[in-house]
């Protein structure tokens, strides 16, 4: 009986069956993944962009981010407004798209043709149609000055001095355009440069440069009248982060500003070789404003900065006082120590550069790393921009950079600008030396473990950061300049007081040293 009782006993025992563990071992694995995809959604967190004036309107915490395209458009149309007031217009009412370095487009299509192809048709209905726009005026009225060649394609084809041999493509110098076709020149740009902006020279010296400058002396005036016009800037577009945004504003006009300066450089040379001081200190005044103006824009970026330096470096540069036959008059002198101090009164100087890398910081600081961002999750093309950072001939820092950049997991877009933000901001109180060291000394290790979202914003800082560098490096290059010309200027003055220049330092009835000649010239 008893045997019986066990026999059942072992029969209703309950069987473990292996699906079970099969259904646990799911069940987690499921788990797992959910919690994986929530964490991949959480932190694939694209930026919510907020259409602000406010360079501090947006909330990170809130996954925001200003709106930089909208807020650099709406600073450039209160600072350049209204167009009438803009010396900008009457440039482009002479030279059409030649004042945006458009002379390759313009020469190979001619304008009553316009659009005609595909490149010309997209720039004319993009952006010359839309920078007309904006300064009220016609896009397909015929620009004043539209034919005439520059100064760079007539010594191109007719050289310096209009004795030089025809140049054939083997020994050619450089390229000039002319009726569509590119020809080979006498002489290249920077040669022509050398020659004509190097030191003083007359029509005798190069009468074809002469010629040309005598042909287009109505041009000079245009640049002098638009320099003193109230307001001195031309609209660059920031577009939408699918059309490039800030990574694709080219500046073309921030160029052209610098071709200008030396224009005015070249003839400032001659007019000094010719005995015209007057006129070549009008020249300089007038480069000195188009760098002033580069330099003062609030939605400016350091590359307009750097060419506004480049301006007041030619203007400072110009050896005012080089022709010994000409003695400047008080009031020459005068004007002349006037131009140099205007950058160095009130502390206009460090305002200026504090107001330079302000404007870098919101527009083209934040808002370039906006678009890095914005164009990585895009991918496709995009990414190209970022992987020329990974060429073979790049370093292993770089490189590993660009690559984690790219292929890093999704990011929380608002984190990821809050940590560029603190190294860019580091970067500009405290100078870009620490922050460039502390990427730099990033093991490989270090990088591969850490953040996406940090990896991303030292991979833009790595390269926009120098900017940062070599613009400080410049503001002082050109100070060190400015204060140079003041001296010259000042020993100018002393030698027309006292008909020789300061002594090394007076003397007593003892002989004991008494005023270097720094104080002497002090007046």
């Amino acid at each position: 009986m008893d045997e019986i009782d066990n026999n059942a006993a072992t029969e209703k025992k309950p069987v473990k069956k292996p699906w079970k563990k099969t259904k646990r071992a799911f069940l987690i694995l499921l788990a797992l993944v959910v919690l994986c995809v929530g964490v991949y959604c959480y932190r694939d967190k694209p930026a919510k962009l907020v259409q602000t004036t406010d360079p501090n309107g947006a909330d990170p915490a809130k996954g925001e981010i200003v709106d930089y395209h909208f807020l650099y458009n709406a600073v450039q149309d209160e600072e350049l407004g209204p167009p009438e007031e803009n010396g900008w217009r009457l440039i482009l009412q002479a030279l059409g798209p030649r004042a945006l370095e458009r002379q390759r487009l313009v020469d190979t299509v001619p304008w009553e043709e316009f659009p005609t192809s595909y490149e010309s048709k997209v720039w004319f209905n993009n952006e010359w149609t839309k920078l007309c726009e904006k300064f009220k005026l016609d896009p397909r009225e015929r620009p004043t000055m539209l034919d005439r060649m520059s100064l760079w394609n007539y010594v191109g084809k007719y050289g310096l001095t209009g004795d030089e041999p025809e140049p054939s493509m083997n020994d050619a110098n450089g390229t000039f355009y002319e009726n569509g076709e590119e020809r080979p020149a006498k002489y290249s740009d920077a040669q022509t440069l050398e020659f004509l902006a190097g030191k003083p020279w007359t029509a005798e010296d190069y009468p074809v440069a002469a010629r040309w400058l005598e042909e287009n002396a109505d041009l000079y005036d245009i640049l002098a009248r638009a320099a003193r016009s109230p307001r001195l800037g031309c609209w660059h577009f920031a577009y939408e982060p699918q059309e490039g945004g800030f990574l694709a504003t080219q500046l073309p006009d921030v160029q052209a500003t610098r071709e200008f300066a030396r224009l005015l450089q070249v003839r400032a040379r001659y007019r000094i070789g010719s005995g015209d001081l007057s006129g070549a200190i009008d020249d300089v005044e007038t480069i000195t404003l188009f760098g002033q103006a580069l330099l003062d824009h609030e939605a400016g970026c350091l590359v307009e900065r750097l060419v506004g330096i480049a301006c007041l470096g030619m203007a400072f540069g110009v050896p005012l006082f080089e022709n010994a036959d000409v003695a400047p008059t008080r009031e020459e002198l005068a004007r002349v120590a006037e131009l140099r101090a205007s950058l160095f009164r009130d502390g206009q100087m460090e305002n200026c550069v504090r107001r330079a890398f302000d404007g870098e910081r919101v527009m083209f600081g934040y808002g370039t790393y906006a678009d890095f961002l914005a164009t990585r999750r895009m991918g496709g093309p995009a990414r190209s921009v970022f992987l020329e950072a990974a060429t073979p001939d790049s370093d292993i820092q770089k490189k590993t950079l660009a690559l984690l950049f790219v292929y890093a997991p999704p990011v929380n877009d608002a984190k990821s600008l809050q940590i560029f933000k603190e190294l860019y901001d580091s970067a500009l109180e405290n100078g870009p030396n620490e922050i460039l060291q502390e990427i730099e000394g990033l093991t490989l290790h270090s990088r591969a473990t850490q953040s996406s979202e940090k990896n991303c914003a030292y991979f833009a800082a790595s390269f926009l950061i120098p900017a940062v560098k070599a613009a400080e490096e410049a503001f002082y290059r050109m100070e060190c300049v400015a204060k140079i010309g003041t001296i010259t200027t000042a020993l100018q003055a002393y030698r027309m007081d006292h008909g020789t220049l300061p002594p090394a330092f007076t003397v007593d009835e003892n002989g004991k040293p008494l005023q270097s000649w720094r104080v002497l010239i002090l007046p």
